[in-house]
Parts: structure tokens; C-alpha cells; sequence
């Protein structure tokens, strides 16, 4: 079963060049272009990961989007994106797990999704012992 990704990003060349990217890499991905998108998605969609750009609507759009992904059944991974990258410990109060500086090479983007979904197996591992 492919691992499914939803990409959140009010800049369409930006989520059709992630799509690409991570559609042949053998993800299955949708594309959400907006907060308001990706709450609805959520109602009706489960994500392996979640990779959303900070500001869209509002500079915290992104943060609102970690934190509802954050709440989901299935723990999906989260990856915020920004060109104006904050410490740590803002962004993981969201509930996001890595942050990545725009632009963000391709490479960067797959070892970043890679990471977070071995963090995450190995959430799972500790939680069934």
C-alpha cells in the first residue's frame, strides 16, 4: 500500500513540482491549496504525512494545519515549509515534526519525508511494546 502524502500550498507551481516529485517516488499524493482545502481533506481522507507551507491565508495557516493534522487517527507525520524559518521550539509546539527552508531542494524534501516516516514507524514500534 503506498504511503499517502498531502501537500498544502497556496502556490500552484510549488504543490504540481511536489507532486511530481513525490509521484515518482512512488507516493501517493494529494494537493491541497489552502488551510480551509486541507481541513476538508482531512474529513474525508487519511495521510501518511502531511507537508504544508507556513503562510498562505494568514502567516499562521500552516501552524493550523500542523495543529489539526496533528489531532488525526493515523498520526500522520508533518513537514512545515517556510522561507522564514523559526527555532525549533515554535514550530514543534504545532505538532510538526521537521521544518524545511523554501526554496527546498528536491532532495532535501525526499530525505526529510524519509526521516519522518522512520520517526514515525518507530513512534508506532514503542507504542505497541
Amino acid at each position: 500500500m503506498p504511503v499517502t502524502v498531502l501537500v498544502v500550498d497556496d502556490e500552484a507551481n510549488v504543490a504540481s513540482m511536489m507532486r511530481m516529485v513525490l509521484e515518482s517516488d512512488g507516493y501517493e499524493v494529494a494537493v491541497a491549496r489552502s488551510a480551509g482545502e486541507a481541513m476538508a481533506l482531512f474529513g474525508s481522507q487519511t495521510f501518511d504525512v502531511v507537508v504544508t507551507d507556513m503562510r498562505m491565508e494568514s502567516a499562521t495557516s500552516g501552524y493550523e494545519v500542523a495543529r489539526a493534522a496533528s489531532t488525526l487517527a493515523g498520526d500522520p507525520a508533518i513537514i512545515l515549509l517556510t522561507g522564514f524559518p523559526l527555532p525549533s521550539r515554535d514550530w514543534r509546539q504545532s505538532g510538526a515534526h521537521a521544518m524545511l527552508q523554501k526554496p527546498v531542494p528536491i532532495a532535501k524534501l525526499l530525505e526529510a519525508l524519509h526521516e519522518v516516516l522512520a520517526q514515525r514507524a518507530a513512534r508506532r514500534r514503542q507504542d505497541q511494546k
